[in-house]
């Protein structure tokens, strides 16, 4: 059965399993402004359906100034005049995981069935979405617009499965923008005990629940810097996300649900060597596995370095291929432990990453019911993997970036990974082999937010961006979901395609990418800034391009949402452009040091403008400090600029930061 009928057949199972009204001719259900509403959520309702009615609750009162109450059991004859939303878990045998539908009673009640407590609260929240509310309500300030009259036609109930089993976000290099702002935001954060600088408490936690609800995740990988507390370290989190039925998962470097960057400094005995030291670490590990009894949890297996570094213990393939092979089987035995002999209850994956893809293709022997996650080559491109890894019987998955920290270069300042590149890579991988697990690196949440709902769209039905420019629709309606008071259809459609404008040309070059740079090197030359290998006509159609886009999205006074995703953005890579290009054309004599010093002040003052209200200190324009970020040092080049005659060298985009000279 190929992954298309499989879709089908699993929306097919869930619709049997649950208890259908029978179709009839029915009015919509409708709620007119200013109405009183109730909501009646089943009884035993889990906890995750109870905050998802919540939500919805506050988004009825936000967009129709309904008077909502919430109440439990069944309908009662006191609400039959008002309209009312009953919503009911039923877990049936056969059910997909993370189900949902929504269709009407007979007495014309508008019923929300989910086949789990995550399913039944995304139901509750599809609701919300067709209210006009965007899953970034809250992190986006998103435009919220009015309605006079709310109504929904059920006449063919709306029924819908998830294609990936577990989609969720990491995040990830979070020391300049989520985790300083975060630290600000909680009440104890200055007084945090520890080495760590840096606090994502409760509430900034429960926030990021709320968004992963809204776009029908469950799976959070929490921030791991070592200048960060750790996430189970910090009172409150773990009952947070409980709260909201989210597992909670680590990257490849964590194992067993241990932050081992943040956490062994602290309470890790000896040197973190599986070879030297593996009760040591196998009591670290059993520790956090005691600590988190029932919680939900995807347990990474493995064995890295402290951080993101080779494992200790082990220098050539083979020994690395020996050693990882041991501690799969004590991580196992662990497991089997904790889980009362019943190992395969525990949902585990593998994450081959960087030097561990060698001693996957050296003959690694995986445990057959762990899935094996599969990652991009950190600038948007999967590593293709082995075919024996996409037809495991547990399955595969994937980890993405949208942003990273590393070699060649970073890019954590602007998201500018295509949407198209990412339509094209997830939609092939999902049509790959059965799908466990899809995780997207998004650094600091901000300033990702439309790659970020992308991705989980894709995760939750690829078989919708099948067709070409499907990412260009999808974009559409994202601007009309956040921007509804800023734009007509007409300007809706204009926006679309100055932002389609915006990603081809940023494809070129990220505007991290434009000093010629790289990180990490030992050689101190490549943290200096050159010459682009591009001729002047090319480096000026390049600034030009943007800088006629930066007038297009121009707001002297623009909302919250505009700013973050629109304005801010593109004008932050123009005014890049202009500083690099300028910096670029006079060291060669062709222009004034004057028109790059002014668009490095631009940058500062846009991010000004940024870290407005609620996000003061947010936006940080210069992560890592690197040369890029900087303003540009007065030099000149002796070295001519290439002639557009010349023919440059093609190379992937993976590799086009690495400019050669």
């Amino acid at each position: 059965m190929n992954y298309r009928s499989l879709a089908s057949f699993a929306i097919l199972a869930f619709s049997v399993t649950l208890l259908a009204s029978p179709l009839r001719a029915q009015k919509p259900f409708h709620i007119f402004k200013g109405q009183c509403v109730n909501i009646i959520v089943g009884n035993r309702a889990e906890s995750p359906v109870w905050q998802a009615a919540q939500m919805l609750a506050g988004d009825l009162e936000r967009v129709l100034s309904a008077k909502v109450s919430i109440t439990a059991g069944a309908k009662g004859e006191e609400a039959a005049d008002s309209p009312c939303i009953e919503i009911v878990t039923r877990s049936e045998s056969g059910s997909r995981n993370e189900a949902f539908r929504l269709s009407q009673t007979p007495s014309g009640s508008l019923l929300v069935e989910g086949s789990d407590a995550l399913g039944t609260a995304y139901g509750t929240l599809e609701i919300s979405r067709r209210l006009g509310v965007s899953p970034w309500e809250w992190w986006t300030e998103a435009e919220v617009l009015p309605l006079q009259e709310f109504s929904l036609s059920l006449s063919v109930p709306i029924e819908e499965v998830p294609f990936v089993e577990h989609r969720g976000i990491f995040i990830n290099d979070e020391d300049w923008g989520l985790a300083p702002w975060a630290t600000r935001q909680e009440q104890h954060a200055d007084t945090v005990p520890g080495p760590w600088r840096y606090t994502i408490g409760p509430e900034v936690t429960e926030r990021i629940c709320q968004l992963l609800l809204r776009l029908r995740a469950d799976t959070y990988w929490p921030a791991m810097h070592a200048d960060t507390r750790p996430f189970f370290f910090t009172a409150g989190n773990r009952e947070v996300v409980k709260k909201y039925g989210i597992f909670i998962g680590t990257s490849h470097c964590e194992p067993l649900a241990a932050n081992t960057n943040g956490e062994w400094p602290v309470r890790g005995q000896g040197e973190y060597n599986f070879a030297s030291n593996s009760e040591g670490v196998k009591a670290f590990w059993q520790q956090r596995l005691d600590e988190v009894a029932g919680q939900p949890i995807i347990y990474t297996l493995g064995i890295r370095g402290q951080h993101d570094d080779p494992m200790l213990g082990a220098t050539t393939v083979e020994e690395q291929k020996v050693l990882l092979e041991r501690v799969f089987e004590a991580q196992q035995m662990m497991l089997a432990a904790a889980f009362y002999g019943r190992k395969d209850e525990a949902p585990q994956i593998f994450i081959p990453y960087k030097e561990v893809l060698d001693v996957v293709d050296a003959g690694l022997k995986i445990p057959d019911k762990v899935p094996v996650i599969q990652c991009d080559d950190n600038y948007g491109f999967i590593r293709w993997p082995q075919d024996s890894m996409l037809s495991r019987p547990a399955g595969t998955g994937l980890y993405y970036h949208v942003s990273y920290w590393g070699r060649p270069h970073d890019y954590l300042w602007l998201s500018s990974t295509h949407p198209r590149l990412m339509q094209e890579e997830l939609v092939r991988f999902a049509l790959s082999g059965r799908q466990f697990l899809w995780v997207l690196n998004v650094g600091d949440i901000k300033p990702a937010e439309y790659q970020i709902q992308l991705f989980m769209n894709l995760a939750w039905n690829p078989l919708a961006f099948t067709r070409t420019e499907a990412w260009k629709a999808h974009l559409r309606s994202f601007l009309g979901e956040n921007l509804p008071l800023s734009l007509s259809s007409d300007a809706a459609d204009s926006l679309m395609e100055t932002l389609s404008s915006f990603y081809d040309i940023v494809f070129r070059s990220r505007p991290e990418f434009l000093a010629g740079t790289r990180v990490e090197e030992p050689d101190p030359r490549w943290t200096i800034a050159t010459d682009l290998p591009w001729s002047e006509r090319q480096l000026k159609s390049y600034r030009d391009s943007l800088l006629a886009l930066s007038d297009r999205v121009e707001r002297t006074a623009p909302s919250t949402a505009w700013m973050h995703l629109v304005q801010y953005p593109i004008q932050g890579a123009a005014q890049m452009a202009v500083k690099q290009v300028g910096a670029t054309l006079a060291r060669h004599g062709l222009a004034d040091w004057a028109e790059s010093d002014c668009a490095y002040d631009s940058i500062q003052s846009l991010t000004t403008r940024y870290n407005t209200g609620r996000w003061q200190g947010f936006m940080d324009a210069s992560p890592r400090n690197l040369t890029v970020f900087q303003r540009a040092e007065r030099t000149t080049s002796a070295t001519p600029l290439p002639v557009d005659e010349q023919t440059l060298l093609s190379v992937s985009w993976g590799d086009s930061l690495c400019l050669l000279r």
